[in-house]
């Protein structure tokens, strides 16, 4: 079943409101952050696993523009070839081979902050080999923490994410699949 979330409005995930974000261009230490992600559907729900993500480096004022660009004109198959090339950070859980983290972005909240992540999805063999697999066109995972000022909170992963503008101009995340996969227990290591 597909459900279709308005997640952010243009402004707020990819433009206006991250470009008066402090330090986004900084290279500062990496942040490594860990938690429990959760299943919530599927076979498999109730299922857990432990995840570390590590942040290297913000996701530029100056780049968000330059993807937002791209997405308008080249649509998310374009962005998708820019952002395979590009590393933020990494996703492991354990037990599990690290994949590349292509966009973060940090916003301050009242009491917190809200970090924004996208990567480019892998497509498994049966998705290609389907001629009318309609998940090829799901092609990131977008992740969303919810941070404390001890960067403690907890999130959400969407594992397969199409990503396109509505007609009244504002970006749209669309998930395939029922529901997200939970991220508890999330820990800035220090």
């Amino acid at each position: 079943m597909r459900i279709r979330t308005l997640i952010f409005s243009l402004c707020v995930f990819l433009c206006l409101s991250f470009l008066n974000v402090v330090a986004q261009t900084e290279k500062n230490e990496p942040e490594v952050f860990t938690g429990n992600a959760l299943l919530t559907s599927t076979a498999a729900a109730g299922a857990t696993t432990r995840l570390t993500i590590t942040i290297e480096e913000y996701t530029s004022d100056e780049d968000i523009i330059k993807y937002i660009d791209i997405l308008k004109t080249e649509g998310q198959d374009g962005l998708r070839k820019v952002l395979e090339k590009v590393q933020k950070g990494w996703i492991a859980p354990t037990g599990k081979v690290r994949e590349t983290l292509n966009l973060a972005r940090s916003r301050p909240i009242e009491g917190g902050r809200i970090l924004n992540i996208l990567k480019t999805r892998h497509l498994r063999f049966i998705e290609f080999a389907g001629h009318t697999s309609r998940s090829r066109e799901y092609e990131f995972t977008f992740i969303q923490l919810k941070l404390d000022e001890d960067g403690n909170g907890e999130g959400y992963m969407f594992a397969g994410t199409k990503i396109e503008f509505d007609k009244e101009g504002k970006l749209v995340l669309e998930q395939r699949g029922t529901a997200p996969i939970l991220i508890r227990a999330v820990k800035l290591k220090k």
